[in-house]
């Protein structure tokens, strides 16, 4: 809006109202665009969609999108087709494609003895696939399984999707069963003879000899002498 007093005036004009000076004004309304649609575009060109049509970049952010690929735009601020003032802001959204997989794994119990079972568990989102190593090859996105490890074992989950792939991984701790071997030498006497008796031992905290030996170290021999046929644990 621009306003301007009038000087006096000239001769034979007539600007006045009961003796006053009139002042005239002329208003001037502000240029207006239109927003240009946006979605789809890559974000140069929609950047240069927004400058062309007389606007200025406004707020750049980024989101996954299942849909629109990565690097062009998924939204914006305003719509498209609205009518507003030239240098007037425009925000949009640029995708950053599908996004990536999670997944998450577990084992119930971590700690088994030799012999025992446990259960693997896992969840994922945004995979297609599961893929699980030491033998258990491809699996359903969520799911469980039952493995029987003989040593502690971890295992690896990869889930692959269209946004890439996701590594979880989880141990599961084996306990040995104590192991023993007992040999007589030889294993024939005649009665009050002796005859030497070896042993070995895995995984034993502590070891007995029965009959009548008892506690003995977890390797060892020793001779004995017997007056009758005896076994040996």
């Amino acid at each position: 809006l621009i306003c301007q007093q009038n000087t006096p005036p000239p001769t034979g004009g007539n600007n006045t109202v009961d003796g006053n000076t009139v002042g005239e004004c002329l208003s001037m309304a502000p240029a207006m665009t239109t927003v240009p649609d946006l979605a789809g575009l890559l974000q140069a060109d929609a950047e240069s969609a927004v400058e062309g049509a007389y606007l200025i970049i406004g707020a750049i952010s980024t989101a996954y999108d299942y849909t629109i690929p990565a690097g062009r735009v998924i939204r914006q601020t305003p719509a498209a087709g609205t009518i507003v003032e030239e240098d007037s802001p425009v925000d949009f959204v640029a995708s950053l494609g599908y996004p990536p997989p999670a997944i998450t794994l577990s084992a119930f119990p971590t700690t088994i003895i030799e012999g025992q079972s446990a259960v693997l568990s896992w969840t994922s989102e945004n995979a297609d696939l599961v893929v699980a190593d030491n033998g258990i090859g491809d699996l359903p996105p969520n799911g469980s399984v039952t493995i029987s490890p003989v040593v502690t074992t971890t295992y690896s989950f990869i889930a692959i999707g269209q946004g890439g792939n996701a590594t979880a991984a989880v141990t599961v701790t084996v306990i040995p069963v104590p192991r023993a071997n007992i040999t007589a030498t030889p294993t024939t006497i005649i009665e009050g003879q002796s005859c030497e008796l070896s042993w070995n031992t895995q995984y034993a905290d502590s070891v007995i000899i029965e009959p009548g030996i008892g506690t003995v170290s977890p390797s060892g021999t020793m001779q004995v002498t017997l007056v009758e046929t005896t076994t040996f644990t």
